[in-house]
């Protein structure tokens, strides 16, 4: 379960306010969801969507795993050392999703085992997906939030327009209501022009990371005064 502060759009202050906040919030989602807690499958889904990658089912990953065990004194060595790579695998973060691709499988086989899979009437992937039973089984926690690949995508893309159209808005729509403008430094200097919503701290320029810097020192100073 995630920990980080969860802002929400408030109308309480003024409507640049409510706009950095807003947009805030689509950071900080975004920001979990890139994680790796965010980004990698949870188990049950994991399983799924490696069973379903394989085109196989839970009847027969049963097979192979009965079959695996009774052959591994019998010529199924090879089998057995590709099975714990792909355990391993699937617990690492360099694979928050089981692989669509067959040829990301390479470099966890040998030629023996691709033989010795043969010989059982099953493939890599058909071994990926029984590899993700059994880490799903022993080490739930090695998994992640994720529901759906697809979705996760979906989402992200979504959250990253949505994020991007705000930080433009934020650009265009403060008004000098929204703005602290600090004494002359001279002719060279000018005034320093702040953002009245940080205390003065995030100034306007440079203008194309404005928006960024004002929702990260947001994103800051909620989560230290949750603390």
């Amino acid at each position: 379960m995630s920990t980080a502060v969860k802002l929400r759009p408030r109308g309480n202050g003024s409507p640049f306010e409510a706009l950095v906040r807003e947009a805030a919030a689509v950071a900080l989602e975004l920001r979990e969801l890139d994680s790796l807690a965010g980004r990698k499958l949870c188990a049950a889904a994991y399983v799924r969507e490696a069973t379903e990658a394989a085109g196989t089912d839970a009847a027969r990953l049963k097979e192979l795993r009965e079959q695996i065990d009774a052959g591994a004194s019998r010529g199924m060595r090879a089998v057995a050392s590709a099975l714990r790579l792909m355990v391993l695998a699937v617990r690492s973060p360099n694979y928050p999703a089981p692989p669509r691709m067959a040829n990301r499988l390479r470099h966890m086989t040998t030629p023996d085992s691709t033989a010795e899979l043969a010989r059982l009437r099953a493939s890599p992937c058909d071994l990926f997906a029984l590899a993700a039973q059994i880490a799903a089984e022993r080490h739930p926690e090695d998994f992640g939030q994720a529901e759906a690949s697809d979705a996760h995508a979906a989402r992200l893309l979504e959250l990253t327009l949505r994020r991007d159209q705000l930080y433009q808005r934020i650009g265009a729509e403060f008004t000098p209501a929204d703005l602290e403008i600090g004494p002359w430094r001279g002719p060279d200097r000018g005034c320093r022009v702040a953002f009245k919503l940080t205390s003065g701290e995030i100034e306007i320029g440079p203008a194309q990371d404005a928006p960024e810097r004002l929702v990260n020192w947001l994103l800051a100073h909620e989560q230290a005064k949750a603390t």
